[in-house]
């Protein structure tokens, strides 16, 4: 893979088709990644949400500690499980544009640039541009987005793991802190965004994973 492009246009089924072997962790990893970049780069299907309301957090259905853990990650993914159960694909399109686009802005934004410096198109998206050509990768030609995106963002975290014979848990991790740290904040603010219902559990399952990466990480510096 010399280069591979990264778009918001997620494919998650053809992500998932195209994955190595993985060890059991890594392969989680990958998955969440790729879940949270399809979501955030488009409002879901009602297949999709289908999909996702038949979830199973095993996990939490045989540990009582975790069933208490509301800051769990097993925790959030049944919460997800259980609201995507309860909406439809137009409720939550409308919830998406509120939230992302709005009338000249959403309610939260969804880019680096924004979250760093308050502009849009600024050094931090640059900088992660030097970056994705040393790693041989590139934007798709027809998405409007700019690289430093959430949703493209995650879909690079993927695209590292599951090329694990091509890139090293040591670009991962530079990879992450260098460009991905923010998304804590990101996620927060979008489980408290007034729009969200849906994505209210979407930030919550993307701030328990974003913080399990970053105390794993941390912990093998």
């Amino acid at each position: 893979m010399s280069t591979t492009p990264v778009s918001q246009r997620t494919d998650t089924t053809a992500i998932a088709e195209n994955m190595t072997i993985l060890n059991e962790i890594d392969a989680g990893r990958a998955r969440l990644y790729a879940l949270l970049a399809g979501l955030l780069a488009n409002p879901p299907s009602d297949t999709l949400l289908q999909q996702l309301g038949q979830l199973v957090s095993e996990p939490l259905q045989n540990d009582p500690d975790l069933q208490h853990n509301t800051a769990s990650l097993p925790h959030a993914l049944q919460a997800l499980q259980q609201c995507a159960q309860q909406r439809c694909a137009d409720l939550v399109a409308d919830e998406y544009q509120n939230l992302f686009i709005g009338l000249g802005k959403g309610e939260i934004v969804p880019y680096r640039s924004w979250y760093v410096t308050g502009m849009l198109m600024d050094k931090p998206l640059a900088l992660l541009r030097e970056d994705l050509a040393r790693l041989g990768l590139a934007r798709h030609e027809d998405t409007y987005e700019s690289e430093d995106h959430a949703a493209a963002l995650c879909e690079v975290m993927n695209l590292l793991i599951i090329h694990a014979d091509e890139y090293t848990f040591e670009t991962q991790k530079q990879f992450f802190i260098n460009h991905l740290s923010w998304l804590h904040k990101f996620f927060h603010d979008m489980q408290h965004a007034p729009s969200a219902q849906f994505y209210k559990q979407v930030g919550l399952l993307g701030k328990c994973f974003i913080q399990i990466e970053q105390q794993a990480f941390a912990m093998l510096r």
